[in-house]
């Protein structure tokens, strides 16, 4: 079951990259934050983690909206890796989720 998370957080752009911070759900682990800054995706158990490995956007080869009907949820995306590995997140609500889409779409540079 994927659980609604509090509300986020969200950092302005930096001047050398775009740094792009929430708190998600995904479907079996619980709450995590997603970090997109230098090409790199963070998805860590704490705001603020350091120690969480980065995952490099070219290791996604896709990301979607999940529709309702799937997810029984509104707000979640599936990020897809090259490794045909999928994970379902969810944003507080489906416009955050569509801006997560995109921004990912564009750090992988197909939006």
């Amino acid at each position: 079951m994927i659980r609604r998370p509090p509300r986020s957080t969200l950092s302005s752009s930096s001047a050398a990259s775009d740094v792009y911070k929430r708190q998600v759900s995904t479907q079996s682990t619980g709450d995590r934050f997603l970090v997109l800054r230098e090409g790199n995706l963070v998805i860590s158990l704490k705001k603020g983690d350091k120690e969480a490995k980065p995952m490099s956007v070219t290791a996604i080869s896709s990301v979607v909206p999940v529709p309702f009907h799937s997810a029984k949820m509104e707000g979640v995306f599936a990020i897809h890796t090259t490794d045909q590995k999928a994970m379902w997140m969810q944003a507080t609500n489906k416009a955050e989720a569509f801006e997560w889409i995109h921004k990912l779409q564009q750090a992988m540079g197909v939006s």
